[in-house]
């Protein structure tokens, strides 16, 4: 990992948290430093987690402990768990899961032998049981394929909980706060709706393209992504989906 990328990911996983109102609770990991184009699997991560701030700020903490004990396993999986806004059940040690996917990603960023490196490197145990499986051959890791997705289009992978997004829009709705334009993610539960393009909205917007996002696939069991939508002449793709950096 390059290692402006790592001090990315730190320093905005740092941030503190913020009340918005009641136990409504975000989590601004914005003011992100700029970081070069690279293939490495680690970006930086922007969330505001409505309910979950402080799984989200424990693993940030646990982030920057595996990286300063050469940890690259744990780092892999708390990352994740971040990213996934603290939701354990989203990273199940299992075939098929989200977990696997980040898996996949990352080792096809890194080659083969980062496998290895994240067994040798993790102090998780449930962690280097599920990884052993891969290396000894018992389970095959899938290869990553992108999905080609049209203005409004669905998708199978990093599904987000139809009922985490009812729960969302109505967060949003209810709480019409004017987003800022960084971080571009915000979360509640397993749903996250994140926008690719640095702009800046109210909550009662974003509500309504998470509601039609659920209208066409999110409320039938798949992620959600609409393509090149126009607010206050800015272009930008909206995702809906289960983690904070995006549908792919």
């Amino acid at each position: 990992m390059q290692l402006k990328v790592l001090t990315s990911i730190l320093a905005a996983l740092a941030l503190a948290k913020a009340d918005l109102s009641g136990s409504s609770v975000v989590v601004p990991l914005d003011d992100l430093p700029s970081v070069p184009n690279t293939s490495d699997y680690f970006e930086d991560i922007g969330v505001w987690s409505i309910d979950n701030s402080g799984s989200v700020n424990d693993a940030a903490d646990k982030v920057k402990a595996a990286s300063d004990a050469g940890n690259n396993g744990d780092l892999f999986y708390y990352y994740n768990l971040a990213q996934y806004n603290g939701q354990v059940d989203s990273l199940k040690f299992e075939q098929g899961g989200d977990l696997e996917s980040e898996l996949a990603i990352a080792v096809q960023a890194h080659g083969p032998g980062y496998l290895q490196e994240l067994f040798n490197t993790t102090t998780i145990p449930e962690l280097a049981d599920w990884l052993d499986g891969y290396l000894t051959g018992k389970t095959e890791l899938p290869t990553p394929q992108a999905e080609k997705r049209a203005h409004t289009s669905c998708g199978g992978s990093h599904v987000p909980s139809s009922q985490d997004c009812r729960d969302l829009v109505n967060k949003l709705y209810n709480q019409p706060l004017f987003v800022p334009r960084s971080p571009r993610s915000i979360c509640f539960r397993s749903c996250c709706v994140s926008w690719s393009n640095s702009f800046a909205a109210t909550g009662g917007y974003l509500a309504q393209n998470v509601e039609a996002c659920g209208q066409s696939c999110t409320y039938q069991g798949k992620s959600c992504e609409i393509y090149d939508v126009l607010f206050i002449n800015t272009h930008t793709n909206i995702c809906v989906s289960n983690r904070a950096s995006g549908c792919n």
